[in-house]
């Protein structure tokens, strides 16, 4: 009988610390699967900042320099090229500036709830800037489409409208793309709690 009682002991102090190393393990695992999905979402992140930073750089090389090749070529009033310059010079710098806030943040080292709502908010901020982007661009293309509808070939019309519509498919392939790489970032985090 005391050999049973023995034999019983020694069992429930093996399933105690069993018990004790199954729950060391879970709290390890559910460490690792929330650095793991902070990394990839700081991955997505990290590709976001420089999608956002790289066109940002071209609109404020390009389209300074597209203008002065507008008022030289097409003979577009000096005013509508500045427009043109300085319209697309601050859209580029928004997003060089909205580059930085997405690439602030270390969602490795923040906690998970400080992670999510910077997220949350670059996706609010993404959808800001593409309002700002349209106002922008509205702004920038009424002066040269009128002076396009003004002169006499109407193939610089044409040119222009074409693209105009070139142009806004390639920039809301680009803009779906980036929207959907924010919405998993703010996904992989979400996964973490």
């Amino acid at each position: 009988m005391e050999q049973q009682h023995t034999d019983l002991e020694l069992l429930r102090s093996q399933w105690q610390s069993l018990d004790l190393d199954v729950r060391r393990l879970t709290d390890t695992n559910r460490r690792l699967m929330q650095k793991l999905a902070a990394e990839r979402a700081c991955s997505k992140q990290q590709r976001l900042a420089l999608q956002y930073r790289i066109s940002g750089i071209v609109a404020v090389v390009l389209l300074p320099v597209l203008a002065t090749m507008m008022y030289q070529t097409l003979g577009v009033s000096e005013l509508t090229a500045w427009i043109y310059a300085v319209g697309g010079a601050a859209i580029g710098i928004m997003n060089i500036c909205f580059s930085y806030f997405i690439g602030r943040t270390d969602y490795i080292t923040r906690s998970t709830c400080e992670a999510i709502e910077h997220a949350g908010r670059v996706l609010i901020w993404q959808s800001r800037m593409r309002i700002a982007g349209y106002t922008v661009a509205a702004v920038v293309l009424a002066p040269l489409f009128y002076h396009l509808s003004g002169m006499d070939s109407k193939s610089a019309l044409v040119g222009g409208a074409i693209g105009l519509v070139i142009g806004l498919a390639i920039g809301l392939i680009i803009e779906h793309h980036r929207r959907r790489t924010a919405r998993m970032m703010l996904a992989d985090l979400e996964s973490e709690e």
